[in-house]
């Protein structure tokens, strides 16, 4: 199995590369995009300053925190759940909750 391990720098920043066989892992550091992404395939953070966001991927698997917007998305592809300040967004064919007890409070509370 060859192995390989690289730094490269160039205007934007540095990007460190090792890999053996299928197997990647780097960690890109870019002044230009304000960005820091860790990777090996199929994961990766990425951390974004100047769009204020944190991205961790798995697959499908998709959580974004978004500090200009103050919520939290988790999206696996299909559907999605956003939390913010103000509101919880659940896009989804099909919706289950089970708890002991449920309290649903509301100006307007929209079903169907």
């Amino acid at each position: 199995m060859a192995k390989q391990h690289t730094i490269t720098q160039n205007t934007d920043g540095i990007v460190l590369k090792a890999s053996s066989g299928d197997k990647i892992v780097s960690v890109d550091c870019n002044t230009t995009e304000e960005t820091l992404a860790l990777s090996t395939d199929p994961a990766s953070i990425v951390l974004d300053s100047s769009n204020q966001t944190i991205v961790i991927s798995l697959n499908e698997l998709k959580i974004t925190i978004d500090g200009s917007a103050n919520n939290i998305t988790l999206n696996n592809g299909g559907s999605s759940i956003t939390l913010n300040s103000t509101s919880i967004d659940i896009n989804s064919s099909i919706v289950n909750i089970k708890s002991t007890e449920t309290n649903i409070n509301g100006t307007e509370i929209n079903i169907g």
